[in-house]
């Protein structure tokens, strides 16, 4: 049976993809308001990503650090991954240099007022912050090799071979990890029962 659900969404990536390239060709060749356009799409995704390893205070700092080195180096972008998954990347490595220069962020927590302004349709907003305070615990308790590769692939809903590409590793790596991920998690999960 033919889902078109998955067809349509293949589509719009695809057009997607389409225009990231006309986007980036465009900045290549001299047009600076293309890549504010890139910077408009992606600007959330790279901030909330940020955001899940450093306090929102520097997240905002780091994120438009990941833009400027995008644009500085642009040229290099080949094309063999996605725009954003090379921007993950960027950002990602943004995320190891901060934390690398001020290891005391690195298990702050964001403050309960940001999370509440964030309501889940499923849950109360004190059951959301819970719950995110929680996993955050889970998460910070993992190796950081494995914290990474959980979140790109978990919560940023990254596949296999997008976060291999973004961190520069093999796939096969990056699937063990996120099983050993998933594996300490749930032994974490039952030590705190």
């Amino acid at each position: 049976m033919i889902d078109f659900g998955v067809i349509a969404n293949r589509l719009k990536r695809q057009k997607e993809l389409d225009a990231d390239s006309e986007l980036i060709r465009q900045t290549l060749n001299g047009n600076s308001r293309s890549f504010n356009q890139l910077v408009e799409r992606y600007q959330h995704q790279i901030y909330c990503f940020i955001l899940k390893h450093v306090p929102s205070e520097k997240a905002e700092d780091l994120a438009q650090d990941t833009f400027i080195s995008a644009y500085e180096s642009l040229e290099q972008f080949r094309g063999d991954s996605t725009f954003s998954t090379w921007l993950y990347g960027i950002a990602m490595n943004k995320v190891r240099n901060h934390l690398s220069r001020a290891p005391e962020h690195r298990y702050k927590y964001v403050s309960a007022d940001f999370l509440l302004e964030r309501q889940s349709r499923e849950s109360s907003p004190l059951e959301r912050v819970e719950q995110t305070l929680q996993l955050t615990y889970l998460l910070d308790r993992l190796p950081p090799d494995l914290k990474e590769v959980i979140i790109f692939v978990s919560l940023e809903g990254l596949s296999y071979k997008e976060t291999a590409e973004a961190m520069g590793l093999p796939v096969g790596t990056v699937r063990s990890k996120v099983f050993r991920a998933r594996q300490l998690l749930k032994e974490f999960v039952k030590e705190s029962e």
